[in-house]
């Protein structure tokens, strides 16, 4: 894997830990750790990257890139995980919202040839079904031109 994937997910972890309105929901941050079980609730986790490699020039590459941000709540009040309920916690929406609002447009400080546009986001109840915990992916794609490495 190239050095500028990690250095990828390294400016994606900075960029949503610095975040005001994230940081306000969330109680732990990591990258690279999907597993759920050891999470302290509200959690974003960054990871999972996926990678093309296109040709643009005789010496330049497109490096097209996919990266998923795993977040999770969980609270004992019915439906609050969810939506934050009548209990004024912070729900799998309003976490997914702010980290939607931390990435669209960014640049991560200029290491992204092209903004971010394109951010989808899969909601579902945690592995128990219940109401208590749910789990999200927010998937957002980049672009960044290299020069080729002979």
């Amino acid at each position: 894997m190239p050095s500028y994937t990690s250095d990828l997910v390294d400016k994606t972890f900075e960029l949503l830990t610095n975040d005001p309105a994230l940081n306000a929901r969330v109680k732990s941050f990591t990258k690279g750790d999907m597993n759920t079980a050891r999470k302290i609730f509200p959690f974003v986790s960054v990871g999972n990257v996926r990678y093309t490699v296109t040709p643009r020039t005789a010496i330049h590459d497109m490096y097209s890139y996919s990266v998923d941000v795993l977040a999770g709540t969980h609270c004992l009040a019915p439906g609050a995980a969810f939506d934050g309920g009548k209990t004024g916690e912070n729900g799998i929406l309003q976490v997914c919202n702010a980290i939607v609002s931390a990435l669209r447009g960014s640049t991560l400080d200029n290491f992204l040839t092209l903004p971010i546009r394109e951010i989808n986001i899969s909601v579902g109840p945690g592995p128990a079904k219940s109401s208590f915990l749910w789990l999200a992916t927010v998937n957002f794609t980049a672009e960044k031109m290299v020069q080729r490495q002979v």
